[in-house]
């Protein structure tokens, strides 16, 4: 119903930003269809009541661990757009999201190629942009232990669309071939790394080069530990 549409559009935008404040940029596309469709005050009201749960929870959360309704857990960390690490968070081995998985960098720009020719691709590239500002602008950019950096989790629905973007447009010949090759080849290094990371043959914090991860995997392929 026109009800529960609106009830777990405003839930699903309240536990975005529940779960990981900065996540709001996302909201971009959902925020442009609502400007859009948003007319009644009984659907403004669904909205508002489906945000709720998310957020009151959070808040009794806070209350019972902190004793504060509102409550920042980040300690003295500001985010410092005066000193930006842009080439930290994309292609530092630490943790750089390129860096650890190049294929994410061919989705992209096959993503932007998809999305500056469309309304809610521009709103998804506004998130894109912001969200790599946001990471970049916080001092500590690499955030700790993570496979990859976590802070571009749900970038990865972008690296999605314009891979599939990619595909659709190359059905046949050699770019197609190519396009496939190269995924596999990415895939395969993926798992591989995540097998080295689960095992803690690489580091989970600090810098982690391709060629610390080449020796990782050739001291494991060969039964050391």
């Amino acid at each position: 119903t026109r009800r529960r549409t609106w009830l777990l559009l405003g839930f699903g935008a309240a536990l975005v930003v529940v779960t990981r404040n900065v996540a709001v940029v996302y909201l971009a596309l959902p925020a442009w269809v609502v400007a859009q469709r948003l007319r009644r005050r009984a659907d403004a009201a669904s909205l508002v009541a489906g945000a709720a749960g998310p957020l009151l929870v959070q808040l009794a959360a806070w209350h019972a661990l902190f004793g504060s309704w509102l409550v920042y857990s980040y300690g003295g960390e500001r985010f410092d757009f005066a000193h930006l690490h842009l080439t930290d968070v994309l292609f530092s081995p630490r943790h750089g999201w390129f860096y650890w998985h190049p294929l994410m960098l061919v989705g992209l720009v096959a993503f932007v190629a998809w999305g500056s020719r469309r309304i809610e691709g521009r709103a998804w590239l506004f998130s894109l942009v912001a969200i790599v500002l946001l990471n970049a602008a916080w001092p500590t950019w690499w955030l700790g232990s993570s496979f990859g950096h976590r802070g571009f989790e749900a970038a990865t629905l972008f690296v999605m669309v314009g891979l599939a973007a990619a595909i659709e447009r190359w059905r046949t010949g050699w770019p197609r071939r190519l396009l496939a090759a190269g995924l596999a080849v990415a895939i395969a290094w993926n798992l591989l790394l995540f097998a080295l990371f689960l095992d803690r043959r690489i580091d989970r914090g600090e810098a982690v080069t391709y060629a610390d991860s080449a020796r990782a995997l050739a001291h494991w392929m060969s039964g050391g530990r």
